[in-house]
């Protein structure tokens, strides 16, 4: 027979319909995902749209026939009312009079005077921003138009301009329009039935994000049923751990074949499935392929836990040499994980700045989470090795010192110094043994915490090391792109201008004249050109032959095209570009581009910059310096640097650290230039431990509400530390929560407020100095004039600047390429407009938007000497937007940090309260557990004058009373065992007299006959005499040991390994199976006498043996659990149980079922069991079997 444990308990719930409705699950987010990319999709999605594009239609035409009757004024007022269902609805309206405009709802549609020509081409039409729905009305000499959005359409995209279609149509996808039919296109109807225009969607585009997060939760949750039952079914055959490793072997093979085979590969492009942009690892191609293996891992590792935690795997050194090694080659790669993660892929791990975190960042703290937690169950099976092999405290502090010492010196070996990367995984062991060592008897809560934090400390440790690495590198990059000089916004700057620089007459006099003056043609082309963002550079004009253009080096040039701009790959030129215009056969006009490294816009608007600027670190975080000779000779940012610079680096570093900052110095021509960017502070590691241990704790706690809640139904106990804790860490959640709620809406009003005060200040300044400037130099109607002007106040103020015709028509600009590229109309905002002009408002300041850009925006009247409106003033403050957002975020992360820290704090402060509050309470549980009627019981010594003073004088008084009666009840006890006794001895002695006296009577007739079989008669009456008197002798000794049982002698031990000693003492046992159930933790503790609670088991279960008759098959199962705080011990099996008249005889001295034996059996447990302050009892069932259960305290203290 072999010794295992009931199949049935490795994981408690597991139902095979868990697998079906996860497959289900799975199924069903593949098939959306399918649907989603379907020309079905492409159908319901036109569909909508179509309703949508009608419904508006028909709001449109309605709208413009309310609009017929209202005057100009009448008309502002009304599109102020309705300004906030206008931009639900994406509507706009605009009033013409005789081809002038007069009226307007938004600034947000660009080209408004072509709407005239426009509405010819068709209702549908295609502006610089985007697809419209136009409709059109006339009254008198107006004419009304109505434009309702359908799409975004931008030149270009980045995180604020994105191409897809307005928010009224609530569409998942975002089809292309277009006015052209093809087979995979579909039309678009409007009220008439006429065509407007078709969709035409690509299968690939059509992939939702969210597909993709469910396949991957839904792979997780068919992964987590379907190891528990495959694991579940191997511990049924077989549970030893020869089984466990050929699963996980199986499933390891099997996720190496799918990691070659990828088959989510079928499913298109789903953005968690798609190899990391920066780096590819085989095991790790994806973020979904990191989830899902470091999740196997996972589960792998808590199997391995709870089947070693089920079985006595002591003395297998082997296996555990094996897993020892193999958990610290894991660690190992976990460090070499982080830095790949960190460095080798676009992901952001920088966890104190959690607004910059997506969705990548948290399958990514995802999948290292899971593996943290892997290596914590690892850790605690091989601990629980050691604790069950080794009983000696020396020889395992020799092992663990062992283990920490030679981690130390292999890694010194290879250059490791890093004390958390090399001993992290040694500390998780050792904490272990200390906890078990230490008797940490406190709330699980708080082993759990001890062991969240050791890994929240080796994983903020190394996020941090490998992130200030990718911040030094970061350096270089910056400092290489700054060398080469790339500007793609300059390139499409010039690409704007090229045809308006071709045609400019005035421009080639200049640079044809003779003789040729180069300040002239630099200050023209500055005035007219290279002004605003071309200040960065620094301009020389030359005019050359063909042949001195090829002896100045410029070897780059194209020979095919009159002009250009080309970037210049010839360092030793020390140039960024080139512009050249081939005047003629003879002479060629070059423009000379040198970048100031040291940055004097870095406010332009991203609004501008093609793709996504957050790809790289935003310049403005970093300081700038320039020396020359050694000399400072400019600097930007916040670091303050030294006028001479001094450093030596002649170590071989690329970097050095100084005053908080990484520094990296690079030469240019005969400067030198650093970049430096911050250091992380103690704060921000702080920050990363504290998310860290939050994550993990979310993860932790999750699982556990997941197992032990909805698949085990397991509750917590509910005892009153434990409400106490709940209910402290609730309060403590709740304030914080409801602070840190009213903090942020509290910082975001005063940073709006505070943004006001310094644009409406800012728009003060601006205004006396622009019309002090422009009074003086008499520019008001020079448009050219007046851009130059404000350029260079826009520069002195750092903002943009616009100045709009009292007819609300932009005059001039300081930020031109804004208007140019449509993303804004040239009039200006209706609101502001009315203020100013019909409500004769001072200023006004609202916020306004251009994309997915929110700003503040301020108008102020421009007026002359005699106080006459010129113009109006506007200051948008969308070039520092971007810094005001950053500001924002800071400020809320620092408060987010706070209150997370004091959340941690919270925790802990709860589980300190509640054993102070509990404290007292448990005092008086711990001596009412200790009660005993059999001994003399102490009062409680509390000189407190609370309540629990009075329970305690209450309780001293029963303990008297107690004591009296428990004295009155022993000798009445005595007594009746006694006389229960005499009657018990005196029955069992009268059973061999009555034999004896037949022997001896039988004896006397033999000797009076004296036949000839007296010799054979008397030696068969002395023998039967001599079995009788042993009889006697035999029941005299069983009372005398029942009456001399000796005193227990109490001892702390665990329970559950000797039940698995006394357990396999049985192992051998013929024709009988017999089952463990052990159920409690390897460190499960009891305080009584060991001899006697084994003999106590061995009685147990030698009963239910002898029980089951020969001709059946036995099954004996011992059932170890806890529950609340008591340990419950059944020994259950299926013989022929006990009459149910027998069942109150059961205990009493000499009362047997058996043929054999004295009855005092189990007697003698009862008495053991009382002893040890528990309680024994059974059920039987006649022909089923029986189950005897025996109740055990816990210690006190645990």
């Amino acid at each position: 027979m072999r010794s295992a444990k009931d199949p049935s308990i490795l994981f408690v719930g597991t139902r095979p319909i868990l697998i079906v409705w996860s497959l289900i699950l799975l199924i069903g987010a593949i098939a959306f995902d399918y649907y989603s990319s379907s020309e079905a999709s492409l159908r319901y999605t036109v569909d909508r749209i179509e309703q949508g594009v009608q419904k508006a239609q028909g709001n449109l035409r309605n709208e413009l026939v309310t609009l017929l009757d209202y005057g100009d004024e009448e008309l502002f007022e009304h599109f102020e009312q309705s300004k906030s269902s206008y931009e639900e609805l994406g509507s706009s309206y605009f009033v013409f009079h005789q081809d002038s405009l007069v009226a307007w709802s938004s600034s947000s549609v660009p080209q408004v005077d072509l709407l005239p020509d426009l509405y010819r081409s068709g209702p549908c039409i295609l502006l610089a921003n985007g697809w419209y729905l136009m409709e059109r009305r006339e009254a008198g000499d107006r004419v009304f138009f109505g434009l309702f959005l359908m799409k975004y359409e931008y030149l270009y995209e980045n995180r604020y301009l994105v191409n897809e279609f307005h928010p009224y149509f609530q569409v998942e996808h975002h089809p292309e329009v277009t006015f052209a039919a093809d087979q995979r296109s579909e039309p678009v109807l409007d009220l008439e039935d006429h065509v407007l225009f078709y969709l035409s969607l690509d299968e690939d585009s059509l992939h939702q994000e969210t597909s993709g997060i469910w396949i991957l939760a839904s792979i997780l949750l068919c992964l987590f049923f379907l190891v528990r039952t495959l694991f579940d079914r191997l511990f049924q055959r077989d549970a030893r751990l020869s089984s466990f490793f050929l699963g996980a072997l199986g499933i390891v093979v099997f996720r190496m074949l799918t990691l070659v085979w990828n088959p989510l590969e079928l499913l298109g492009d789903l953005s968690l499935f798609q190899a990391f942009t920066l780096g590819h690892s085989y095991l790790h191609p994806d973020p979904g392929a990191l989830v899902i293996n470091a999740f196997l891992l996972l589960l792998l590792c808590y199997v391995f836990r709870k089947w070693t935690d089920r079985i006595a795997w002591k003395g297998q050194w082997t296996v555990f040499h094996v897993l020892l090694v193999g958990y610290f080659i894991g660690a190992r790669g976990l460090d070499v994980l982080y830095k790949e993660l960190i460095l080798r892929t676009d992901i952001n791990f920088d966890i104190s700045n959690f607004f910059d975190l997506d969705l990548f960042s948290i399958v990514g703290l995802l999948g290292i989470g899971s593996y943290l937690i892997a290596a914590l169950f690892l850790a605690q099976a091989l601990t629980d090795f050691l604790l069950r092999t080794i009983d000696s405290s020396k020889k395992l502090w020799v092992i663990y010192l062992t283990m920490g010492s030679g981690l130390i010196a292999i890694n010194h070996y290879y250059g490791v110094v890093d004390l958390i990367k090399v001993l992290w995984p040694w500390m998780i062991l050792t904490y272990f043994m200390l906890m078990h060592r230490v008797r940490l008897r406190g709330p699980r809560l708080v082993y759990v915490l001890g062991a969240m934090a050791l890994l929240s400390l080796y994983a903020s440790h190394m996020l941090e090391k490998h992130i200030i690495k990718n911040d030094r590198e970061q350096l270089a990059i910056v400092a290489e792109r700054l060398m080469e000089g790339e500007d793609e916004v300059a390139e499409l700057l010039f690409d704007d201008m090229r045809d308006r620089l071709e045609g400019d007459s005035l421009i080639w006099q200049l640079a044809t004249k003779t003789p040729f003056n180069e300040e002239r043609l630099l200050i023209q082309f500055r005035q007219d050109y290279f002004n605003g963002y071309w200040t960065k550079y620094d301009l020389a004009f030359d005019r050359v032959s063909p042949a001195e253009l090829g002896q100045s080096g410029f070897r780059d040039l194209p020979d095919s095209v009159d002009m250009g701009f080309s970037r210049i790959s010839q360092e030793e030129l020390g140039l960024n570009y080139v512009f050249f215009k081939r005047l003629d056969a003879n002479k060629v006009v070059l423009g000379l581009f040198e970048l100031n490294i040291i940055p004097e816009d870095l406010g332009f608007p991203e609004l501008l910059i093609e793709g996504d600027p957050t790809s790289g670190k935003d310049m403005a975080q970093y300081s700038f310096a320039q020396y020359h000779e050694r000399e400072l000779v400019d600097s930007y940012g916040d670091f303050d640097y030294r006028l001479e610079w001094s450093q030596d680096m002649d170590d071989g570093s690329r970097y050095y650290q100084e005053q908080g900052y990484w520094h990296f110095p690079f030469d240019r021509g005969q400067d030198t230039y650093i970049i430096s960017t911050p250091r992380k502070s103690f704060i921000d590691r702080l920050t990363t431990f504290t998310y860290l241990f939050c994550f993990l704790g979310l993860m932790i706690g999750l699982a556990y509400f997941i197992e032990r809640i909805l698949i085990e139904q397991r509750w917590p106990r509910a005892d009153l530390q434990y409400k106490v804790q709940f209910l402290v860490i609730s309060i403590l959640f709740t304030s914080l929560f409801v602070f840190g709620l009213g903090a942020y809406y509290y910082i975001l009003s005063q940073h709006t407020a505070n943004n006001e005060k310094i644009l409406s200040e800012k728009v003060s300044s601006v205004l006396i100095e622009l019309s002090h400037k422009l009074e003086k130099e008499q520019a008001i109607g020079d448009r050219e004039k007046l851009e130059v002007y404000l350029d260079k106040f826009a520069k002195v103020f750092f903002t943009d600047i616009n100045l709009y015709q009292l007819d609300g028509e932009l005059m001039a600009s300081s930020r031109p390429q804004v208007f140019n590229r449509g993303l804004i109309s040239e009039q200006m905002d209706p609101g502001a407009y009315k203020a100013l002009r019909f409500d004769a408002e001072s200023k006004y300041i609202h916020e306004e938007r251009i994309g997915g850009l929110n700003y503040l925006s301020a108008y102020v009247p421009f007026m002359d000497s005699e106080k006459n409106v010129l113009a109006y003033l506007n200051l948008p403050y969308f070039a520092k937007q971007k810094e005001l957002e950053d500001d924002l975020s800071r400020f809320v992360v620092t408060v987010i940090n706070v209150l997370v820290l004091l959340f941690v704090m919270s925790i802990l402060v709860a589980v300190l309260i509640s054993n102070w509050v509990t404290r007292p309470l448990q005092m008086l549980k711990d001596n009412l557990a200790a009660i005993r009627l059999d001994q003399t019981n102490k009062p409680i010594e509390y000189s407190g004058t609370d309540e629990i003073a009075s329970l305690v004088e209450e309780y001293n008084a029963k303990v008297e009373e107690l004591q009296a009666n428990a004295e009155l009840l022993a000798k009445s006890e005595r007594e009746s065992a006694w006389r229960e006794m005499a009657k018990q001895v005196a029955h069992e002695i009268k059973n061999p007299l009555t034999p004896m006296k037949l022997s001896i009577q039988y004896l006397q007739r033999s000797l009076q006959d004296r036949g000839e079989d007296w010799e054979q008669r008397f030696e068969r009456s002395t023998d039967m005499l001599i079995e009788q008197i042993d009889t006697l002798s035999a029941i005299a000794t069983a009372f005398s040991d029942f009456a001399q049982m000796p005193k227990a002698q109490n001892e702390r031990f665990a329970i559950g390994v000797l039940v698995d000693q006394v357990v396999d003492l049985f192992s051998e046992e013929p024709k009988v199976e017999l089952f463990l159930e052990n159920q409690v933790d390897a460190h499960a503790e009891i305080i009584a006498d060991k001899d006697q609670i084994t003999r106590l088991l061995t009685n147990l279960i030698k009963n239910a043996i002898q029980s089951i008759p020969d001709e059946e098959e036995g099954k004996v199962v011992v059932d170890l659990q806890s529950k609340g705080h008591q340990y419950i011990l059944e020994v259950r099996d299926n013989g022929t149980g006990i009459p149910e008249d027998m069942h109150e005889k059961i205990f009493v001295p000499n009362f047997t079922t058996k043929s054999t034996g004295t009855g005092l059996g189990l007697a003698m447990s009862k008495n053991i069991v009382e002893q040890a302050g528990g309680r024994i009892w059974f059920k039987s069932k006649e022909g089923v079997g029986t189950s005897f259960f025996v109740s055990l305290p816990m210690p006190p203290d645990s």
